[in-house]
């Protein structure tokens, strides 16, 4: 776990975040995973969301999983623990996201990180 940006756009059903430094993105889709990332975003409260599912263990520990997931990709998120937001409402249908590192490589290779300081398109000195 590094310490890693990303650029996140929310599409209303989908959230695509890339995570700058290797060209990993991410396809966060409509259901809990869209409502948990969301509410994360937000500074919600991890600590306050799974407990408000103490009564429903199966989603319960699909919600640890999915988080579990998202800070072992590098996403942080600052839990604001006075925050008052309420908790998204989850269902049993799952989480749905993908993970995608395909277009790293591509990603690196974009002459735009061998830009200095003066800007495109001057490079960077070696």
């Amino acid at each position: 776990m590094g310490n890693y940006s990303f650029d996140i756009e929310n599409f209303g059903d989908e959230i695509m975040a890339i995570r700058i430094e290797d060209g990993a993105y991410y396809a966060i889709k409509s259901g809990n995973a869209f409502l948990v990332f969301n509410y994360l975003y937000q500074n919600g409260s991890s600590e306050k969301l799974i407990n408000s599912l103490r009564q429903q263990e199966e989603l319960q520990e699909q919600t640890n999983l999915f988080i579990s997931f998202l800070k072992e990709e590098g996403f942080c998120f600052r839990e604001d623990q006075g925050n008052e937001l309420d908790p998204p409402k989850l269902d049993l249908n799952g989480y749905s996201y993908k993970k995608f590192d395909d277009m790293g490589d591509l990603i690196k290779l974009d002459p735009i990180h061998d830009v200095s300081e003066l800007g495109w398109p001057e490079k960077k000195s070696l």
